[in-house]
Order: C-alpha cells, then sequence, then structure tokens
C-alpha cells in the first residue's frame, strides 16, 4: 500500500506520456516568461538590507552633502617621464575638461584645476586669489611651471591623492550622481571608457587607468555577464558531451536535457514574477540548478535503462524505477531545499535571492524528474544499457563486495581522511577586500593595483562630522576636534591620505600671512575662520564648490580617509 499513491503517478504518465510531457512543458515554458520580468542589479546597495545601519549612515552622509559616486583616473607617461612639463600638463587640462562629459558627472577634480589659493598682499584685507594650479598662463610658462610644481608636491591635499611620491603619475577624481535605475552604472562606466579611448588614441604618449566605486560595482556586473554567457552554454555543452558518451543514446540525451531546460525555465520565470533581482552573486543560481537537476534526471534515467534491461517492458520498468527511487530523490530534494532556505538568515539580500532561487529551482526539478522525464522516457518503446553504464556498475558492485569485506578498515581509512581534512580548515584564510575578488590579470584588478600602488588608493571610509548648531563649523574648538581626529586616522596603518576642509582654511591663512609656514594653522575665533571659507568661496569656479564638504547650514563637515 506504501506505493499506491507512486504507482498512480507512475499509471499517469504510462496511460498518457505524451499529455503528460506536453502539460508539464506548457507549464514550465509557460512560467518561464517570467523571466523576462528579471533585472540585473550592479548597484551596491542591493547587498545592504534597507535597515542596514551601515548602508543608513551612508545615505546620511550623501544627503547631508552633494550625492557622489567616484571614479578615478590615472595619467602617466608611457616612457614614465615626469608629467610637470607643458606638454602633459596641458593634455591633462584638456582630459579634465573631456571628462564633464561623462554620463552623470557633478565634478571633476585634477592637479591642473585644483584651487591654488594665494595672494600679492600679506594684509588681511587685501584681495585673495584663487585660481587653477596649472592653467593655460601657469602652463606656457617654464619658471611658472616650477613654482607649481613645489605648490603641488608640498599641498596636503595633493600629495598622494592626486600626485605619486616621485611625480610621475597623477590622478584625476570624478564625482558622479549616478540614479538608481537598471544599467546606469553600466552607463556610466561605459562612457568614462569611451573618453579615456578616444584621448589615448589622441594622445598616444599617455596611458590612462579606471577606478574608484564605480569601476568596481561595473567590474562585477560585466564579469558575471560574461560569466553567465559564456559559462553557462560551456557546462551545457560538456554536459551535453558527457551524457551523450555515457548513455550513448541521443533520444535519452535529448530528454534529460529538455527536462533541465524546463525546470531552469520553470525557475527563473517564478524567480521574475517574484521580483527578485539578479546581481553579481546570485548570478551563478542557473549553474547550481542545472547541476542539481541534471543529477537527478540522470539518475532515473539510468535506474530506468537497468530495470528495462531486466524487464523488457517500459510499464514495469518506469513503475520499479519510481518505487525506488522517488522517495530517496525526495528526501535528498527536501533536505537540500531545507539548506538552501536557510540562506534567508543572511543579512544580504543577494544571498537570500541565491538560496530562494535554488530552492525552487530544486523544487521544480524533482517535479520534472518525476513527471516530465518519465514520460518522455515512456514514449520511446525500448533503450539499449550502455556499456559504459556496465562498466561503472560492475566497479561499484566490485567496490561494495570490497568494503563489506573490510568494514573496520574502511572506517578507520574515513575517520582519519575526515581528520586530516578538519584539520586543514585552520588555513581557510578569510579576505573580503573586493578588489581581491578579480584575479590579476583581469583590467580593473590590474588597474586598482596600480592606483594602490602608486597613490593613496581607491578604499575609502567618509565621516560626516556634526557640530550640533547651524555654522557651528566656524567655531575653533570643533575645528580643532577635527584636526585631532585627523591625525588619529593618519597614524593608522591602512590609512594613506586624509581629505578635510581644515586644511584648505589652513592654506587660506598661510597665504594672507605671506605664505608664513608658522600660519598653516586653524583661525583663533569662528569671524576669523568664516572670513577664510568666505575669502575662498567667492572665488571659486564653477564645479568646484564645497558642497561636497560642508552642508548647507554649515553644521557638518566630510572627511574622507583613503
Amino acid at each position: 500500500m506504501k506505493f499506491t499513491q507512486i504507482d498512480k503517478l507512475c499509471n499517469l504518465n504510462c496511460r498518457n506520456p505524451l499529455l503528460m510531457a506536453m502539460t508539464m512543458l506548457l507549464l514550465c515554458f509557460s512560467l518561464g516568461f517570467g523571466a523576462t520580468l528579471l533585472k540585473f542589479n550592479d548597484d551596491y546597495r542591493i547587498y545592504f538590507s534597507k535597515d542596514n545601519i551601515d548602508l543608513q549612515g551612508w545615505e546620511n552622509v550623501l544627503d547631508t552633502f552633494s550625492r557622489s559616486d567616484p571614479i578615478i583616473l590615472t595619467v602617466e607617461e608611457k616612457n614614465h617621464a615626469d608629467i610637470f612639463n607643458p606638454e602633459t600638463l596641458s593634455q591633462i587640462s584638456a582630459l579634465t575638461e573631456r571628462l564633464w562629459k561623462v554620463k552623470y558627472v557633478t565634478r571633476v577634480d585634477s592637479i591642473t584645476n585644483f584651487q591654488h589659493v594665494y595672494t600679492e598682499s600679506g594684509d588681511v584685507n587685501g584681495d585673495i586669489e584663487v585660481e587653477d594650479l596649472f592653467s593655460k598662463r601657469v602652463i606656457d610658462n617654464e619658471n611658472e611651471i616650477a613654482k607649481r610644481v613645489v605648490v603641488a608636491k608640498n599641498e596636503i591635499s595633493i600629495a598622494k591623492r592626486m600626485l605619486s611620491d616621485d611625480g610621475k603619475v597623477t590622478a584625476l577624481h570624478l564625482q558622479l550622481m549616478i540614479p538608481k535605475k537598471e544599467n546606469a552604472i553600466a552607463d556610466a562606466a561605459e562612457s568614462v571608457r569611451k573618453v579615456k579611448e578616444e584621448f589615448e588614441k589622441e594622445y598616444p604618449n599617455l596611458s590612462i587607468r579606471l577606478g574608484g566605486i564605480v569601476m568596481l560595482n561595473a567590474a562585477f556586473d560585466e564579469y558575471a555577464r560574461a560569466d553567465m554567457a559564456t559559462l553557462f552554454p560551456l557546462m551545457l555543452l560538456v554536459f551535453c558531451i558527457v551524457i551523450a558518451v555515457l548513455l550513448r543514446s541521443v533520444y535519452l540525451t535529448f530528454c534529460v536535457i529538455f527536462s533541465l531546460f524546463a525546470s531552469v525555465a520553470a525557475t527563473f520565470g517564478a524567480s521574475g514574477l517574484l521580483g527578485i533581482e539578479f546581481s553579481p552573486h546570485s548570478s551563478i543560481a542557473p549553474h547550481i540548478v542545472f547541476t542539481i537537476a541534471i543529477a537527478m534526471a540522470v539518475h532515473i534515467v539510468l535506474s530506468y535503462m537497468k530495470e528495462y534491461d531486466r524487464l523488457k517492458d517500459s510499464h514495469k520498468a518506469m513503475a520499479v524505477c519510481m518505487r525506488e527511487n522517488f522517495v530517496p530523490l525526495f528526501l535528498s530534494a527536501f533536505t537540500s531545499v531545507i539548506g538552501f532556505l536557510s540562506m534567508l538568515s543572511s543579512e544580504i539580500p543577494p544571498f537570500r535571492d541565491l538560496g530562494v532561487m535554488c530552492a525552487m529551482g530544486l523544487m521544480f526539478s524533482f517535479i520534472n524528474t518525476m513527471t516530465l522525464l518519465p514520460a518522455l522516457l515512456i514514449l520511446k518503446k525500448g533503450v539499449k544499457s550502455s556499456p559504459i553504464m556496465e562498466s561503472f556498475s560492475s566497479f561499484g558492485r566490485g567496490l561494495s563486495h570490497l568494503m563489506l569485506r573490510n568494514e573496520a578498515k574502511f572506517i578507520v581509512i574515513l575517520i582519519l581522511t575526515i581528520g586530516a581534512s578538519v584539520s586543514c580548515l585552520t588555513l581557510i584564510s578569510v579576505d573580503d577586500h573586493p578588489i581581491k575578488l578579480f584575479e590579476k590579470g583581469t583590467v580593473f584588478r590590474d588597474d586598482a593595483d596600480f592606483i594602490d600602488t602608486n597613490l593613496a588608493g581607491t578604499t575609502d571610509v567618509q565621516f560626516a562630522l556634526d557640530s550640533g548648531t547651524p555654522q557651528g563649523i566656524l567655531n575653533p574648538k570643533y575645528l580643532a576636534e577635527v584636526e585631532k581626529f585627523k591625525e588619529y586616522l593618519l597614524q593608522q596603518d591602512r590609512v594613506t591620505h586624509v581629505q578635510v576642509l581644515t586644511d584648505t582654511l589652513k592654506r587660506v591663512n598661510r597665504v594672507l600671512h605671506e605664505g608664513n609656514q608658522e600660519y598653516f594653522k586653524l583661525g583663533n575665533s569662528a569671524e576669523e575662520n568664516g572670513q577664510y571659507l568666505l575669502f575662498y568661496e567667492t572665488n571659486l569656479p564653477f564645479g568646484q564648490e564645497l558642497n561636497n564638504e560642508i552642508d548647507v547650514d554649515q553644521s557638518q563637515i566630510r572627511l574622507v580617509a583613503t
């Protein structure tokens, strides 16, 4: 009696195999149309829940100051010459202007348009001059270039961030305001790559590299799409060849592959209807579903071939096959579904999506393995055993007999093997650096390593330092605390550069005192600091405003530690 329900399912397959096959195919591929709703989300925010405290903190920083997603371009002479010559400086200046054409760009900072503060008078009431560090007037005069080189190499805001220690590599920093829409990051990355390619073609003496969080997210997106476009078809081809060789039957291979595609179509159709989005990490779901589905399908096919070879009757062979395999496959699928659904406890949404997709893939694979695949198998009146599979069966029987005769020895060997494997767990290390997820030799990894080697780096932490009151950032006590925090950060091993408004205020103070280094300090009163800030802001050109460093009511300062 315990096989009653299984026998009913088997009889349904045997009586109307064509109807069963057509029904299941129609259901799976109809559901598969939901896959057209699937979107590929390349926004880094997808890795955080909406209530994640780190994401909320980051969004607060973006809402307080100008919203920005960074891209870094490095420029060097291909012959590794010094960049401080009229020709190269003119090219960097031209590149700075060209980068304003990049999609979603809101600001471009480079060594040429860095705002140099100076005055011809030491009188605090005199006019303060703010101009591009390497303006056209300067570039046309080699003596002026030499003076500005000294400024560039000693300027805190430039050293390491925009200029390498040897003066042979410079960085241009783009800030973009990327909208939350599909393919926005990919569009931005493609836009800046187009400028890079055009510029390198126009000026073949320059070598340009790209980095920053926008390029990181674009790389995740591009490599994941490339893997889906190449690895999945390659895996499918390998499976088809291996199955065809093992089964020695075109029809049986067709049955297995058709069942697999039906399962995959249903899985990702359901994912699309549930509103699940693809991301670089959840994009491996098709490979997992395909692998599990093929294991189930091949198991049924081999069992059916074995029973048909023994009974010479397709209906009886299928009945025995389903009786022997239904419960084991169900338990295997059920426990695996529970395992994948445990990923719902993850703090990372793409991992939760991966768990749901794989769980649904297992469910659809089991259903098709018990309905669609048997119906397709029965449509063919007879099947022949494969000589290769008979050899595997003989090997399996021989191994089982050997194990039964030497139970104690095999148990000892198994325990020792497991023990040795477990002891090696201590050798596993965790490295969550996103750049190291890419293999050396890929364009993104090589560019990022170059930036990290020659400049401050591509990874930063941003802080919103709240004074608590409007215009509180001018308070000397508050600014002194900001300076202390900056010095603390610079003492940390991994911090290579800190950018903060206090350095600008100190530069203005020094300029107003005829460049005397003793006055490279903050003002003694809020009024004095306010005067420095006003002098500087009123002379800034378009695109160089301070809204990326201070908020609207001047109560907070943005600090960036690289």
